[in-house]
């Protein structure tokens, strides 16, 4: 499930259906790089979403399990490493 904020009431249904919540996270700033190369919005989109999330404090009411999705070098994990991440913690 991609991550409109508008979906909170969802989330909190699967959650309590016994569904693990996972968030997908990193850091900020390899985020926004990573946001830049892809170019295919402005700059600009990328501050009102991370915006968004944090005024809606999703984060802390739905109180998901954190993935980070970068290395220690800033580059994207391989997915295979972060699926490994996910069973490892579950």
């Amino acid at each position: 499930m991609d991550w409109p904020v508008n979906c909170r009431t969802d989330t909190k249904h699967f959650k309590s259906s016994g569904f693990e919540l996972v968030w997908f996270d990193g850091d900020r700033p390899t985020a926004l790089r990573e946001f830049i190369k892809r170019a295919t919005v402005r700059e600009e989109l990328f501050y009102h979403q991370m915006l968004r999330i944090e005024n809606s404090k999703v984060i802390r009411q739905i109180k998901p399990r954190m993935v980070n999705t970068f290395d220690k070098r800033g580059k994207f994990n391989d997915p295979k490493a972060v699926l490994r991440e996910i069973e490892r913690t579950t």
